[in-house]
């Protein structure tokens, strides 16, 4: 079962996403993700420290979530990414920003949110 909690802390969404991203949870991983990006945040951080599976539809539903972003101008990021996790993205050639700790991934967004 996937579960995802938001917070935000000002202009910064973060977004924790526990269990499987695959098909089958990829609608819900977008309608929850599209729920924090119409707070028009600066910024967006998924954190995937407790993924338990990624497929390909799930790889999409990221690249969907980075495409959105990108349209509305907001920074997005990937934190905490579990090597299997990362091992995909890597094979499937996906470039969004990852870092491996929750602050650094803060500190590096909201530096670029405040040259915008």
């Amino acid at each position: 079962m996937l579960e995802l909690s938001a917070r935000t802390y000002g202009d910064l969404a973060m977004v924790g996403v526990a269990g499987p991203v695959v098909g089958e949870t990829g609608p819900a991983f977008q309608s929850s993700v599209a729920a924090v990006l119409a707070t028009r945040p600066q910024a967006v951080i998924l954190d995937l420290a407790l993924v338990t599976k990624l497929d390909e539809n799930g790889v999409g539903a990221l690249l969907h979530t980075a495409s959105r972003c990108k349209l509305q101008g907001c920074a997005l990021a990937l934190c905490r990414v579990p090597d299997h996790v990362r091992e995909l993205l890597v094979a499937e050639r996906v470039e969004i920003p990852r870092y491996d700790t929750l602050a650094d991934a803060t500190e590096t967004l909201l530096y670029a949110a405040a040259w915008r």
